[in-house]
């Protein structure tokens, strides 16, 4: 007998540790229905079959593109804004949320890259299915941009208040910026040295930098070539490499050498050692002060063995 009662009382102390609605077999169960307008606009939850009297928490929850507007209660008579409302179960009710889709564009407008983030302000905001005016700082702000610095796709992230609830984003387009980069042209009389040049450009946006150019160009014979640029590197010390944002145009020069004509003026012939020992002299030659090389530049004939010298140059297309 005590065993009985001792099991007895541990179920009545167990059950006491829960909230029990009181049964009561006359009580009418209602259903309380959640739904909304587009089932891609959003979530609702909170629906079901409650004993009347009961509270009930429904709520509302836009995905991203959609904003929420309100409860509406039978289809037609709004009762709330906000995304989550109590109700109580007095009678089968059908509560709908009403999402709408968002439309945001830059009304097809693109931008030039500048170095620097771009922060267009959105003109054309509007809902799907819904005459409203929208106005920014009012019923939404621009939350953040994205990818708005490199040429390319950006995102302008929308968040809406007041009367509308949710988050959309729009894109806009960030374009190359035009570049032209021509490698310079240049001329001379030859001299046996290369002739090259630099290049010279329009100029960069914000506070990009050359890192590199690479000038091709080279002519040291009589004649002429092409000078090109090759590649360059386009930097940015707070965004890093640029190049991609640039549209680059190389635009090529040319380098020519003519051929020096020779005069008293710039011929310079110099013997170290002019006494007689038997053996040929071997003078230096030099036009304008540049040192000319024997059997590519000039050759020397002499008048016979004795190394007489006869200041006879012959030119060899230079």
């Amino acid at each position: 007998m005590k065993k009985t009662l001792s099991i007895l009382l541990s179920l009545l102390m167990a059950l006491s540790a829960f909230s029990v609605m009181p049964f009561n077999a006359s009580a009418a169960n209602y259903e309380i229905s959640a739904t909304s307008n587009d089932a891609s606009g959003g979530t609702v939850s909170g629906g079901g079959i409650y004993i009347s009297g009961q509270d009930v928490t429904l709520t509302a929850q836009p995905n991203e593109g959609y904003v929420f507007e309100c409860w509406t209660l039978e289809g037609d008579e709004m009762i709330s804004r906000d995304l989550e409302i109590r109700v109580t179960a007095d009678g089968n009710k059908n509560y709908k949320a009403l999402f709408w889709k968002v439309l945001a564009d830059f009304s097809g407008k693109s931008y030039a890259y500048t170095g620097q983030g771009i922060e267009p302000q959105i003109e054309n905001v509007s809902l799907q299915g819904v005459e409203t005016l929208f106005i920014y700082g009012q019923n939404y702000t621009v939350s953040s941009y994205e990818s708005n610095v490199h040429a390319g796709e950006a995102i302008a992230r929308l968040e809406f208040a007041g009367d509308y609830k949710g988050t959309a984003t729009a894109k806009f387009t960030i374009t190359q910026q035009q570049l032209t980069v021509t490698a310079l042209s240049a001329e001379k009389e030859y001299d046996g040295k290369p002739l090259t040049a630099g290049y010279e450009s329009t100029p960069l946006v914000g506070n990009d930098y050359f890192k590199s150019v690479n000038v091709s160009g080279s002519q040291t014979d009589v004649g002429s070539s092409e000078n090109t640029v090759k590649e360059v590197v386009i930097h940015n010390d707070a965004h890093g490499a640029c190049t991609d944002d640039y549209e680059i145009y190389f635009v090529p020069g040319t380098l020519k050498v003519n051929t020096c004509e020779i005069t008293d003026d710039n011929l310079e012939v110099t013997l170290k050692d002019n006494v007689y020992d038997g053996a040929a002299k071997e003078p230096e030659i030099r036009i304008n002060g540049n040192e000319l090389k024997k059997g590519k530049d000039y050759t020397v004939k002499y008048q016979d063995a004795s190394g007489k010298y006869v200041d006879y140059i012959y030119k060899k297309g230079k």
